[in-house]
C-alpha cells in the first residue's frame, strides 16, 4: 500500500503541473485553440479531484467527497 499511496501522490503532483501548464497555454493562446485548451484543463481538474478523494480515502478512512463537492466530474 506504501508504493501505491506513492504512486498516488505523484500521479496527483503531476495533474497539478498538467493544469498549471494548461493555464500558461490558455493565456498564449490564439482564440480559436481556447474552447480545447479549457477542455482540456477541466479534464484535467477532474482527475485531481479523483485522485485526490482516492488519497482521503486511504488516509483517513472516510470517502473522499471533492468529486462530489466540485459537481459535474466526469
Amino acid at each position: 500500500m506504501e508504493r501505491y499511496m506513492q504512486l498516488l501522490q505523484k500521479a496527483m503532483a503531476e495533474e497539478i503541473e498538467a493544469q498549471r501548464l494548461y493555464v500558461a497555454l490558455l493565456v498564449l493562446a490564439p482564440e480559436e485553440d481556447k474552447d480545447q485548451l479549457m477542455e482540456l484543463f477541466k479534464d484535467e481538474s477532474d482527475h485531481s479531484a479523483i485522485l485526490e478523494d482516492m488519497a482521503i480515502k486511504y488516509t483517513t478512512s472516510q470517502p473522499g467527497t471533492v468529486a462530489e463537492r466540485i459537481g459535474g466530474v466526469e
